[in-house]
């Protein structure tokens, strides 16, 4: 998990404009902020103030001596508000519409899509060269069930963070108080499919302080893994399970997934692909299998047993032999150092 960080108020006697700043996310920022020295926020949302809780962190933030202005817009079409430019811009405005992407609708897409990233292009074209700090999300490396268009947006958002000196996308994982998780049973337990916790927002902010007084650009990761299961052990996991998994996940007959066939070629989209990483980390009792080390050529179905049977230390071996290790940047661990 999150180490307690001691907050920096370093470059935040500043305004800043927040997307999505009435939603829980966008408000806890923004007091944060406040709380640090900000002079001024700027919060945009559709729909404006419509709610007891948003006026009572509204006079939060006026009573740490911040100026809150409210800015009633959608992203796509915001407008040069009044006043001095901002010093740093917020993007977090967010759009869900989950679907399968067999009955994903234009609506929805666009939606979802258009939020972020047309969102980015209207800032961009506003303030050209203001810094942005982009709240993307692990669903845009690790995938999750209906959301195949925003893992597209927040995939998009890195690459602006890769491309852009003055864009800093961070993908955040599920945060609990606030968000999209939290707001339902239903979406609760999209989590439990997920190998990550909950955040703590106030934990959340303290790692964004720390992160955005030092880095300008590039994509940053927040987010805490579950802890692994006891391991079940190696040497039980046999070619039969693994057809019978890929028949049940994918369709047919577990015939027809032969020991030398290629994971990357049979039609693995994001969910059925995390229903194989799910597979093999509860069969290994770990974490150490993710999405991309599926689309080495070299990875079969024989392999998926070679990789379960092996030692420890063995299949550390065999696993990098055989696949495109995923390299990230894990902000938690580096900044446990």
């Amino acid at each position: 998990m999150f180490e307690q960080f001691r907050p920096s108020t370093r470059g935040f006697r500043q305004r800043h404009l927040i997307t999505g700043g009435l939603g829980g996310f966008g408000l806890a920022l923004a007091v944060r902020l406040a709380e640090d020295g900000a002079a001024a926020v700027l919060l945009v949302g559709r729909s404006g103030v419509t709610n007891a809780f948003q006026r009572s962190m509204l006079r939060r933030i006026e009573a740490c001596g911040c100026t809150a202005t409210v800015v009633r817009s959608d992203i796509r079409t915001l407008e040069l508000p009044d006043g001095p430019p901002p010093d740093r811009i917020w993007h977090a405005a967010t759009v869900y519409r989950d679907a399968l992407f067999a009955e994903l609708t234009a609506e929805q897409w666009d939606a979802v899509v258009g939020t972020k990233v047309d969102g980015y292009r209207c800032l961009r074209r506003l303030w050209p060269d203001t810094p942005i700090v982009a709240l993307s999300s692990v669903v845009a490396t690790f995938g999750n069930a209906g959301q195949v268009h925003y893992g597209f947006a927040n995939a998009w958002l890195d690459h602006a963070a890769r491309t852009d000196p003055n864009t800093l996308a961070v993908r955040l994982g599920a945060l609990d108080n606030v968000g999209y998780v939290t707001s339902s049973a239903d979406r609760r337990a999209l989590l439990d499919r997920m190998p990550f916790e909950l955040l703590r927002v106030d934990d959340v902010l303290d790692a964004i302080t720390q992160l955005t007084a030092s880095v300008r650009n590039g994509v940053r990761s927040l987010y805490a893994r579950k802890a692994r299961r006891a391991k079940r052990g190696h040497g039980n996991y046999v070619l039969d399970t693994a057809q019978r998994f890929l028949a049940k996940v994918l369709g047919g007959s577990p015939d027809n997934y032969g020991p030398e066939l290629a994971l990357a070629t049979i039609g693995l989209d994001s969910l059925s692909t995390m229903e194989v990483v799910h597979h093999l980390n509860d069969h290994d009792g770990s974490s150490r299998f993710n999405p991309s080390m599926l689309q080495a050529p070299g990875v079969t179905v024989q392999a998926m047993v070679q990789w379960l049977n092996c030692s420890s230390r063995q299949s550390d071996s065999f696993i990098a032999s055989h696949s495109i290790v995923e390299k990230r940047t894990d902000v938690t661990d580096r900044m446990r150092k």
